[in-house]
């Protein structure tokens, strides 16, 4: 090929020991963006360079590179072929000499892109690799080039080019400070910024994102909160939970059921303890009594939400609640507990001692010889589906 990348880095970060030393080069154009400053050898000597920094370095030029703090960052690219030299030498920016493009925000993730092709190696990757090279220096020499000033009170590009960025890569545990890197922008200006240009923080607009990806994933007919969740850059399941009945209004799983009203309830392996506490209102343990089941726990919640005192509550058997229409059910619910049956995501209507229904989805799960129960209020006029 005319034009090829040999070896792709982004984002390598190495301690303060190491010390990058080739005194007799190589036969290779090598690009380097500095994420922190550091010592280098140029035509100059050696020179210290700052954060955002960018080196072309020609073939057999001696290389030395070293921090100056406890560590340092680059993304680092090194290309040959005879089209090599001649893309070199079109890029206008000086080579062996520290240069500072006004932007540079766009090099990791086009770094990110070559390096996944080189690593998977399908079909033409070769051909893409330099085909984002190319794309990479012209952008490169654009921007290397271009009056500063057309740019200092314009960033608007670089927060939408860094905003899409951030949002296709929603698995990444993004920072403020990480996000605003990528824009060469201190903290501070980046979130100032970022809101005067979207009119929303750059952390909610991420969370925000993330929940419309969960949304999406959500309708699907069988799926896991928790590896949804993960797939959308949560940091745990619990805070999953908060931040989207907040932005939503209803829980993830009551989501689900929403989109999916006739959907069959997922297999038993898929629910733990600690899934249905954090999709629940009110939770306790079961009393198994006679062949019957009285709530235990979480008795003042309970109690107001169905109308009665928590001690009538204690006392009365869980048939004495199901409402006529839906007696059948809570004889089968009854039955599967009794047998020693989990019960999952049973919807039945249960009445208040004021008169009418409050409609719940019921959940029973026993551990170490307890039983504990779930319930997830849903709208009074919640539409009963048929079992399936």
């Amino acid at each position: 090929m005319k034009l090829q990348v040999n070896n792709c880095d982004a984002s390598a970060k190495h301690s303060q020991k190491v010390t990058l030393d080739e005194p007799k080069g190589s036969n290779d154009f090598t690009f380097i963006h500095f994420h922190s400053p550091a010592v280098v050898k140029t035509t100059n000597g050696l020179t210290e360079v700052e954060q955002g920094a960018c080196l072309l370095r020609s073939p057999s030029e001696p290389l030395y590179l070293k921090a100056t703090g406890k560590s340092w960052t680059i993304d680092s690219l090194s290309f040959s072929g005879p089209a090599a030299e001649k893309l070199a030498q079109s890029t206008g920016f000086p080579l062996d000499e520290a240069f500072y493009p006004y932007r540079t925000h766009f090099i990791t993730s086009m770094f990110e892109k070559i390096k996944t092709e080189m690593e998977d190696r399908e079909q033409n990757w070769k051909r893409v690799t330099s085909l984002v090279l190319e794309e990479f220096i012209i952008k490169l020499s654009r921007f290397a080039k271009d009056d500063y000033s057309r740019f200092a009170s314009d960033h608007s590009h670089v927060l939408r080019e860094v905003r899409e960025q951030v949002h296709e890569k929603l698995v990444k545990p993004w920072s403020i400070e990480q996000m605003a890197q990528l824009a060469n922008l201190s903290t501070s200006r980046f979130a100032a910024l970022y809101k005067t240009e979207f009119e929303v923080s750059p952390t909610e607009d991420l969370i925000r994102q993330r929940i419309e990806r969960a949304k999406t994933l959500l309708s699907n007919a069988r799926v896991s909160v928790k590896e949804i969740s993960l797939e959308c850059g949560f940091e745990s399941v619990h805070y999953f939970h908060r931040a989207f009945k907040k932005r939503v209004g209803v829980t993830p799983k009551h989501y689900h059921k929403m989109r999916n009203p006739t959907a069959r309830s997922r297999l038993r392996s898929d629910y733990s303890m600690d899934e249905l506490s954090q999709d629940c209102d009110y939770s306790g343990t079961i009393l198994l009594k006679n062949g019957e089941i009285f709530f235990q726990g979480d008795s003042d919640a309970w109690a107001e939400f169905l109308g009665w005192s928590p001690k009538e509550l204690v006392k009365k058997p869980f048939m004495n609640f199901a409402a006529p229409k839906d007696l059948v059910v809570a004889r089968e619910t009854i039955g599967q507990l009794t047998q020693g049956q989990d019960v999952r995501d049973v919807v039945i209507r249960l009445v208040k001692k004021s008169g009418g229904n409050r409609v719940i989805e019921f959940s029973a799960i026993k551990r170490n010889k307890v039983w504990f129960w779930f319930a997830r209020k849903l709208p009074d006029r919640y539409k009963i589906h048929p079992r399936v």
